[in-house]
C-alpha cells in the first residue's frame, strides 16, 4: 500500500496571538463519504460557527466577496 501526506487544516490568526484564539478562523478540507469541500470555522467560548463551501461554489463565493469588499466601511 502506497502512502501520501496532505495537508488537510490550515489556521489564519493575528500574530500577536495563540492558536486556539477565538480570532482565529480554521480551513480545513472536510469528506463526508461523498467527496471533499472546505469548512472556514471559529471557535467562541460557547460554540463553534462553520460554514462548508463546494469546489463549485468557490468562484462565484469568492467573485461577491472580492467585489463588495472595496465597499467595506472600516471603523465607522
Amino acid at each position: 500500500m502506497e502512502y501520501e501526506a496532505k495537508i488537510t487544516e490550515y489556521t489564519v490568526k493575528p500574530v500577536e496571538e495563540q492558536t486556539f484564539s477565538i480570532n482565529a478562523t480554521i480551513i480545513r478540507i472536510a469528506d463526508e463519504g461523498a467527496g471533499e469541500f472546505i469548512t472556514l470555522s471559529q471557535e467562541t467560548d460557547t460554540r463553534e460557527s462553520i460554514i462548508a463551501v463546494e469546489k463549485d461554489d468557490w468562484e462565484l463565493i469568492k467573485g461577491v466577496v472580492d467585489a463588495m469588499m472595496p465597499t467595506v466601511e472600516v471603523g465607522k
